[in-house]
């Protein structure tokens, strides 16, 4: 083979083996005496190869490890010797020792008995894809060979965080698990993501420190699109669960996997929640993955169920999720999703998307102004006013913008898709609470601005308690002034709450109420 090393610091060409163990977290929860027996086998077989393939064995990873090779060649029958030591060992120990094995050959710069560079990370995300036990190799280890056979040519896969696609082979019959390289399950929007770039990054951030992280907010504050935004921007691979239409157990079970890119096909339809759950976690196994539940709020304990169960089994899993109230699981992390505070810019881009270019006037900015500070920067509603701007003028529109945010029904749908009324999300919460707090969401429209616990009293004949549960389920805010705690309905939610007692016909008596009080 050439001579293709350069200055030993400034690093050089070479070659990488990479292996780990399949479901060796499962195995040291279920059998940890056995996987320990195992654990020592592998390292000695994975010795061995190595060193009598003339490579370098520097370091190891839980129940993987790292080769270095100066010859592809090398690292091809290191592999194979290790994946037959291995099927070769002791029958009571081969079920905990498939191994998934990668090849990779490109630029690297040793450093301290380690070796650092875009080559080693690379080589993780093709390991990430080996199904079961197996060896891939890219196409840029298959060229640098003079000897050995490269194997079967499994395509062409662009890598998580890769522009570029790379070849992929596969040795002696090993094949990749092809969804999990191809694409993630996000979404689409159709529609610009348009401020709230800070709480991306302190998303981001907490995705980094723990494994789950529910966004909590009312319905209409953009949830769902800041998720769609955070997971796009992470280095794993994404799935997203839609659970909007989900209520039983198995159908959230069956979400969960589908998001999850998991084929359930071949489970019977009879399949128990248990047996759908262990083959998600199998599939996702040690994989590092980012899974995005939506819309967990209705299905509550069922996500938090499957939540407790996934990240039990996969410890390079993380989930961020979606919902109007926490799901109570172990080891979550609350994020409460603030208001928008560029509204007007998000109100500029949703207007124009609509054929409507507002000027730079004066009195223009003033009227978007008073219009997002009305809306409290609630993205649902400021996207509804926008729209209704193809029929009225701004004037008008801050004329009609309580009406707008009652009305029932309506044409318009956001970036994903959906058709939805501010009176829509608000009804959904509202159909979901206690009859006591039904009862006090709708007299707390009748208190303007923030309010004290107080002066719930004022309402009359309300279960003071309820406001708990208005505050769990994000339909009311709270805001901290110094010392004291106070709360609030944003404007869009109190209007609808309004329109619900009139509606009821305990508008007149329950002002009285008040206003007695």
């Amino acid at each position: 083979m050439p001579d293709t090393s350069t200055s030993k610091d400034r690093g050089r060409v070479t070659t990488f083996l990479m292996g780990d163990l399949v479901g060796s977290t499962a195995h040291w929860l279920a059998a940890p005496e056995a996987m320990e027996a195992a654990l020592r086998t592998h390292d000695e077989i994975v010795a061995r190869a190595v060193s009598s393939a003339s490579g370098r064995l520097f370091k190891h990873t839980g129940d993987g490890f790292l080769a270095q090779f100066d010859d592809p060649d090398d690292a091809v029958r290191a592999a194979r010797s290790v994946r037959d030591g291995l099927a070769g060992a002791p029958p009571e120990l081969t079920p905990y020792l498939r191994a998934r094995l990668a090849i990779d050959t490109g630029w690297a710069t040793p450093r301290d008995d380690d070796w650092f560079g875009p080559t080693v990370n690379r080589l993780a995300r093709v390991a990430d894809l080996v199904s079961d036990a197996g060896v891939v190799m890219t196409r840029a280890a298959a060229e640098m060979m003079r000897h050995s056979d490269s194997g079967e040519d499994l395509g062409e896969v662009t890598l998580r965080s890769h522009r570029e696609p790379i070849g992929l082979l596969g040795l002696d019959g090993a094949t990749i698990v092809a969804d999990e390289a191809e694409s993630s399950t996000l979404p689409r929007p159709r529609s610009t993501f348009v401020g709230r770039r800070e709480e991306v990054n302190q998303l981001g951030a907490l995705l980094d420190e723990r494994q789950l992280v529910t966004v909590v907010g009312t319905g209409g504050a953009g949830k769902t699109r800041l998720a769609i935004e955070v997971a796009g921007a992470r280095p794993q691979h994404a799935g997203f669960v839609d659970l909007v239409s989900a209520r039983e157990p198995l159908e959230v079970a069956r979400q969960v996997a589908l998001g999850a890119g998991v084929d359930v096909e071949d489970l019977s339809a009879a399949a128990t929640l248990e047996e759908i759950r262990a083959h998600v976690a199998g599939h996702i196994g040690e994989r590092d993955r980012l899974l995005v539940l939506d819309n967990c709020e209705h299905v509550l304990d069922q996500a938090r169920e499957e939540v407790d169960a996934l990240l039990s089994r996969c410890p390079n899993l993380t989930i961020l999720a979606t919902s109007r109230e926490r799901l109570g699981a172990r080891g979550e992390r609350v994020w409460l999703l603030p208001s928008m505070d560029v509204g007007a810019d998000l109100f500029r881009d949703r207007a124009e998307a609509h054929g409507v270019e507002l000027g730079s006037e004066p009195d223009v900015l003033d009227a978007v102004e008073q219009i997002c500070a009305h809306l409290d920067g609630l993205p649902l509603a400021i996207e509804l006013a926008a729209a209704r701007l193809v029929e009225v003028g701004l004037g008008e529109l801050l004329t009609d913008l309580d009406a707008l945010m009652v009305r029932e029904g309506g044409d318009e749908v956001d970036g994903l898709g959906r058709g939805r009324t501010m009176r829509d999300v608000v009804e959904m919460s509202h159909r979901a609470l206690p009859a006591a707090a039904q009862h006090l969401f709708e007299r707390v429209s009748l208190l303007e601005g923030s309010f004290r616990v107080d002066d719930v009293a004022l309402l009359g004949d309300v279960d003071a308690s309820a406001l708990s549960t208005l505050v769990r389920r994000s339909l009311v805010v709270q805001e901290r002034d110094g010392l004291e705690l106070l709360h609030r309905m944003l404007e869009p939610v109190r209007q609808v709450a309004g329109a619900l007692l009139v509606e009821r016909g305990e508008y007149d008596t329950s002002m009285d109420e008040l206003v007695a009080g």
